[in-house]
């Protein structure tokens, strides 16, 4: 079987690209022969060195605005992301699986023609467009990144033509209400990995990461709508109380995100009490779950899954995580569902654990059992069973 996971950027560290990296690592030891096609080739993001990789790297980044006269080449610079990932596409595969807005669009030009896939699938783990289209014409973040926009809203409209794989029972149901065919969206949860990791405990893991003494809240990624200022608000009403705590981040961020944090924790003297240490190597990570006393996901979107909470459970440390999207189908009661997603309601569930030694210990011993159940090596297994179940049909 041949299958070729499409998608503009592959290479970036996304949880949905690293899901998309080990599934196609577990296929392959499936005996699939498996094919990986952006225009990012990998950079944050170790991909298994038999996997086959077709790249031609291309300088597009979304969200800048053209400069002076070099319209025509900003214009040229968006069209990439679609027509040369388009021609990297040079041979039929068995399952064409696009991975976002761009690649959806050039899924759907690839059905036609020489190179057209016996099936196409695409992977949608959110919807770019989440709110009703009069309040999405009025919004404006839809207007400050056009491209983006474009590409992604007329992708996601495209993938109702595919068979659509998505992680969730809730973003299944969300898919359905949007108009994708019922029978033609499969649910296959995200999985973890813990095979490999060190097994550390606490004290050594905060003596590796100097962080000895601190009680430490940790969260991933870095960013405005992950809930990052939710969580240094929260820690801000408490910290008085539990002069020990520390925000710990990891993970991708962007300008904006870092500046308001920046701003935030300079205006409320919270320099002792928040550390961003950037990307970290999936060796490293391990360090980071193990010296973690508390793992926080306060997302402000309906997140499809949650892979910090996935493995914040798997390495036994309790949870938080805000009321939205698929992540109380993922936490159910094995970690803090807030009632309300605010810095009040998070600062209570944070003060609950902290002062509960008995219910940290409860959640803490609930969460690897749960997660050992999600494996990377489950969802391939998955995927093998509907490839072949769809060519059957095709």
């Amino acid at each position: 079987m041949k299958v070729a996971f499409i998608g503009d950027r592959l290479g970036l560290a996304t949880g949905g690209n690293w899901y998309i990296a080990r599934v196609a690592e577990e296929l392959s030891a499936l005996g699939a022969e498996v094919t990986l096609i952006t225009l990012v080739p990998p950079k944050d993001i170790p991909w298994a060195s038999n996997l086959r990789l077709i790249a031609k790297p291309v300088d597009f980044s979304f969200g800048q605005r053209p400069q002076g006269n070099q319209l025509k080449a900003f214009m040229k610079s968006r069209w990439a992301a679609v027509s040369e990932l388009k021609q990297l596409v040079q041979e039929p595969y068995d399952i064409l699986y696009s991975v976002g807005g761009p690649s959806n669009i050039v899924n759907h030009l690839c059905r036609k023609g020489p190179f057209a896939p016996r099936v196409s699938v695409a992977a949608l783990f959110h919807l770019f467009r989440q709110v009703p289209y009069h309040q999405f014409l009025i919004h404006p973040d839809t207007y400050r990144k056009p491209f983006q926009t474009l590409y992604h809203s007329i992708g996601d409209h495209l993938a109702k033509r595919f068979y659509v794989i998505t992680v969730s029972e809730f973003w299944q149901q969300k898919l359905i209400a949007r108009g994708f065919p019922q029978n033609k969206v499969k649910v296959i949860p995200v999985g973890a990995d813990r095979a490999d990791w060190p097994q550390l405990s606490p004290e050594e893991a905060k003596e590796e990461l100097g962080l000895s003494g601190r009680l430490v809240i940790y969260t991933s990624p870095l960013r405005l709508n992950k809930g990052i200022m939710n969580v240094l608000k929260a820690v801000n009403l408490i910290k008085n109380k539990f002069p020990s705590l520390l925000v710990l981040a990891t993970g991708v961020t962007d300008h904006q995100t870092q500046h308001q944090v920046q701003q935030y924790v300079q205006a409320h003297e919270l320099e002792n009490h928040f550390r961003y240490d950037g990307l970290v190597s999936r060796d490293r990570l391990p360090f980071y779950y193990a010296a973690s006393d508390i793992v926080v996901l306060a997302s402000l979107e309906e997140e499809g899954w949650g892979i910090t909470l996935l493995e914040g459970m798997m390495a036994g440390r309790p949870v938080i995580c805000s009321p939205l999207g698929a992540m109380p189908e993922l936490v159910k009661d094995k970690g803090i569902i807030l009632k309300e997603n605010t810095p009040h309601h998070l600062a209570q569930a944070l003060e609950q654990l902290m002062e509960d030694q008995e219910l940290r210990d409860r959640l803490g011993k609930a969460g690897p059992p749960y997660a050992a159940q999600l494996t990377f090596q489950a969802a391939a297994r998955a995927h093998l069973k509907l490839f072949e179940e769809l060519l059957d049909r095709s």
